[in-house]
């Protein structure tokens, strides 16, 4: 909101002071939630870039949302900052094999102080060969298929290894926001932003891990999802063609 965004601008004075890029890729599939969370945390202290290959509508998880993108690829030369969101399975085993979109990917890390993910994302980030050597996590149900790719998997909210930064599922997102503001802005900023979008979580029900949600729920989500989860780690064995 226009509050939340002057708040967060003049009590930190970044009116003149150049702002870092982000650039949040988008792609039919995309889980709306994993990116906006960090859209609304960000769009106050950096400039945002919703990326895609063109401007045409996204589809998102949701049918009765789309996602306009801000920007082509072929329209941003850099970024300070990659930010890659997730998607269900089926749509991320897509992008798995898809090596334009990866090389897009890999040329905007190769200049980016960051290099991010929220959810599966970071599944993707694996594939285009962004992850090599660095810790990282993704949504509990994909831990697999990451670890498939030979990345050191640690399951917790966010990891930050150097300038890799993954979060967990969906709303792991607004965790890993605050973790890249307060690296970048401080403490202060951080708290403003969070304080500004009223991130107090306390659930009505403790669900919101296998841990939470015992065997029997676990057991249920991991079925409905397997099939493309071992689609996605058979095709992981096979490195990708960049």
């Amino acid at each position: 909101t226009t509050l939340f965004r002057s708040a967060c601008s003049c009590a930190m004075s970044e009116q003149n002071e150049k702002k870092l890029a982000v650039g949040i890729v988008l792609y039919d599939g995309v889980t709306q939630l994993d990116y906006i969370g960090p859209l609304t945390a960000f769009a106050p202290h950096f400039r945002t870039y919703l990326l895609h290959h063109t401007l045409d509508a996204v589809t998102t998880d949701i049918d009765a949302v789309i996602a306009l993108p801000t920007a082509t690829f072929d329209q941003v030369d850099q970024v300070d900052i990659l930010m890659v969101p997730g998607a269900p399975h089926k749509h991320i085993n897509r992008l798995l094999c898809d090596t334009r979109f990866l090389a897009q990917l890999r040329r905007l890390g190769s200049g980016a102080q960051y290099i991010t993910s929220v959810c599966t994302g970071s599944l993707l980030l694996a594939r285009a060969g962004l992850l090599d050597g660095f810790r990282a996590t993704s949504h509990w149900s994909a831990l697999e298929v990451l670890a498939a790719m030979g990345i050191e998997t640690v399951k917790q909210r966010v990891v930050h290894d150097r300038n890799r930064i993954t979060a967990g599922g969906v709303t792991a997102g607004i965790d890993f926001s605050l973790t890249l503001l307060e690296k970048l802005k401080g403490i202060d900023a951080a708290k403003l932003t969070q304080l500004m979008m009223e991130y107090d979580p306390a659930p009505p029900i403790n669900a919101g891990s296998p841990e939470g949600a015992g065997e029997k729920l676990t057991a249920f989500a991991r079925q409905s999802s397997k099939k493309d989860v071992d689609e996605g780690i058979r095709i992981v064995a096979t490195p990708a063609s960049l």
